[in-house]
């Protein structure tokens, strides 16, 4: 239908502006005559130039509303495009993360060196999620990890002495105080040992927290440390913002409150001005009936001069 529009406004046009079928510019007797079936050379002019400036009109506004038409068309497939794209990355993301994560038979790996490997691998996955356990839900953890080797590997987010304390008393298990002299000894020197290598560590933690000494660090601490400086960066960010809206709403509660009293204020003002314009008014007034009476007790008194 969009393409027999300009053929219909054409043939509709070329009907109506036929020189003398209804008017004629310009007439013989007149500049405009209404049907009377005559022409000449100069209305058939005149009528071409109008006939052609119609059509040129009515042909721009059709491409103009088939080019709108198409934009938005365009813009409708590029939304729809973009969804379907956003979607197809989320799909792809998804199946990406899922890859490798198929049922796995669990029985004892047979093979010492697929063994091995394995116990790093989700040794390291186990210890990250001990580690992001205690970040994001403030959690006291402490893990503990014997290989097939006897090597042993642990994780505490606070002192692992207190926390297996703190086990023994909550399960009831009671605790070890009987030791021999010598075996307290050297607890306490292994003690002092760990109590050492905790400051050491914390101290390399909190510089590379601050952004020093990094040249230590592998790519992967370097993300790692990267994530816990962004869930620092998130929390103080959100403290912060609490506390400019609380500001603020205490600020809006204060300016409300001078508002008020500064109304109740000119509210004041304007009733002392109205009274004291009253009495201003009064006085004049019992000033000039003062001076009328005193004029008419000069007015009686007789002149005897």
């Amino acid at each position: 239908m969009a393409d027999w529009g300009p053929v219909v406004i054409a043939v509709v046009l070329f009907v109506l502006l036929t020189p003398g079928l209804l008017f004629q510019l310009p007439g013989k007797s007149r500049v405009v005559e209404f049907n009377n079936f005559q022409t000449s050379g100069l209305s058939i002019l005149v009528h071409t130039i109008i006939f052609f400036g119609l059509i040129t009109i009515f042909l721009i506004a059709i491409v103009f509303s088939e080019r709108r038409l198409v934009l938005q068309a365009f813009l409708v497939l590029s939304s729809h495009r973009c969804h379907f794209e956003k979607e197809v990355r989320r799909r792809k993301e998804e199946k990406r993360e899922n890859m490798g994560r198929g049922k796995v038979e669990l029985k004892r790996i047979e093979n010492t060196t697929s063994r091995q490997v394995t116990f790093s691998k989700r040794r390291n996955g186990l210890l990250k999620k001990a580690f992001e356990l205690s970040v994001l839900c403030d959690a006291e953890v402490s893990l503990i990890a014997f290989s097939a080797t006897g090597k042993a590997y642990q994780f505490s987010s606070h002192d692992m002495e207190r926390t297996i304390s703190k086990y023994r008393s909550m399960a009831g298990v009671p605790e070890l105080n009987v030791r021999h002299p010598r075996t307290t000894i050297e607890f306490w020197r292994a003690e002092l040992d760990n109590l050492r290598r905790s400051k050491d560590s914390l101290e390399a933690r909190l510089k590379h927290l601050v952004g020093e000494d990094l040249i230590s660090l592998n790519m992967k601490e370097l993300k790692q440390l990267e994530r816990q400086v962004k869930v620092g960066v998130e929390r103080i960010r959100t403290r912060k913002r609490c506390i400019i809206s609380e500001h603020i709403s205490l600020l809006k509660g204060k300016q409300r409150a001078l508002q008020d009293e500064n109304a109740c204020l000119q509210r004041k003002v304007k009733l002392h001005e109205t009274e004291t314009s009253s009495r201003s008014l009064a006085n004049n007034q019992l000033a000039i009936d003062f001076q009328g009476i005193g004029k008419s007790r000069m007015d009686g008194v007789p002149n005897y001069t």
